[in-house]
């Protein structure tokens, strides 16, 4: 590759090993200067990320990524935390993370009327989620472009749990009635849906939200399939709802693919919702035809407010920072981090230190704590 190291060796299943490159040619550009400190980097192939994590604590691994929440918050006090052999690292930048949301087959009757779709949101307690499930390591989501983004709308801000308010948009689309079963009912037709997902975990918020939709008259079944035939349902849009997850990027773009209406009726497409707007279609060909940074800020925050306005999607949480643990024996510049680093690449300006490394053999040896 053209990169700053190069393969010194791969054991299949088990790792890989880079050796840094000596005739790098990027090695002495401005940019580089103080990068890629490491003569050599180690990655162990380790799929069970329990494992992993025992691993690292025992000092085998020097640098863990912390996917999950939980882990973070609870399993972070032992003794190596304790007497600051390893150390935590909050990693607040702007980094573009991906957000979750139930993604409404707007093609089906039920969730064609946006006030339906609001009403739905409203019916999200996001923070009882955040705070319950995900130890407050997440925050509420607004939609496709993050709340720290320069291109974030102001006037796309997170619907708050409001019953009162959905039930009124409920009444405004014609949800007046309760039948004897207690399930709102219209034209004939109960308020009852199925969300589609295709990983068990995630059915925990999704009972959460069930109970809320109970309280004012909606049924919520949640149907979990595998992987393959999930994904066959969202691409022959066979589906009510599902929980989805959407990425990002620094630069958000692409918009007619994901919620552009030419999208809309072609099955297999990344139009899932099958929203239909044109005038974020106007947009959204404004902005990959646009390369002016500035002049595409205002562009994608109108379509970021017409998202946040039609809730195609009921965006749930979002991550804000990034969950790193690592052997106190490196040092590094500032914080430890840059402006857009990831988990994948956050080490780029850490280097060994060999007086820190010294000082924690000592004090793993001798049991004693580290200042």
């Amino acid at each position: 590759g053209s990169g700053p190291y190069m393969l010194d060796s791969l054991v299949q299943g088990e790792k890989v090993v880079l050796k840094r490159d000596p005739n790098w040619w990027g090695a002495k550009n401005p940019e580089n200067v103080g990068m890629y400190n490491f003569d050599r980097l180690v990655y162990r192939a380790v799929p069970d990320y329990n494992v992993q994590y025992e691993l690292f604590k025992k000092g085998e691994l020097d640098y863990f990524y912390f996917l999950s929440a939980k882990m973070w918050a609870t399993e972070t006090d032992g003794p190596t935390y304790q007497k600051n052999f390893t150390k935590k690292l909050k990693v607040e930048n702007e980094t573009q993370f991906g957000t979750q949301g139930v993604a409404w087959n707007t093609r089906r009757p039920l969730f064609a009327d946006p006030n339906v779709r609001r009403a739905m949101t409203h019916l999200m307690d996001r923070k009882r989620w955040v705070k319950e499930l995900f130890y407050d390591n997440y925050r509420e989501s607004t939609g496709p472009v993050s709340q720290t983004s320069v291109y974030h709308s102001p006037d796309n801000q997170p619907i708050p749990f409001d019953p009162a308010k959905a039930r009124e948009l409920l009444k405004k689309a014609g949800w007046t009635t309760v039948g004897p079963d207690g399930i709102l009912v219209k034209d004939g037709k109960k308020f009852e849906f199925e969300v589609i997902i295709d990983n068990g975990g995630l059915e925990r918020q999704l009972t959460l939200y069930q109970e809320e939709l109970k309280k004012v008259g909606i049924k919520l079944n949640i149907r979990l399939y595998d992987w393959a035939t999930a994904i066959k349902l969202y691409d022959d849009r066979q589906f009510d709802a599902a929980l989805q997850a959407r990425s990002r990027d620094t630069d958000p773009s692409d918009f007619a693919a994901g919620w552009g209406s030419k999208q809309a009726d072609i099955k297999a497409s990344s139009n899932t919702t099958g929203y239909k707007n044109p005038e974020l279609d106007k947009l959204a060909e404004d902005v990959d035809k646009t390369f002016d940074k500035q002049k595409r800020i205002p562009m994608v925050k109108k379509i970021d407010a017409l998202l946040g306005k039609d809730q195609p999607m009921s965006f749930s949480y979002e991550a804000y920072f990034t969950r790193l643990g690592y052997w106190n024996k490196f040092s590094f510049p500032g914080k430890g981090y840059m402006t857009h680093s990831t988990w994948k690449n956050t080490f780029n300006t850490w280097w060994l230190d060999p007086e820190k490394e010294a000082k924690l053999k000592e004090a793993v040896a001798k049991g004693t704590v580290l200042p």
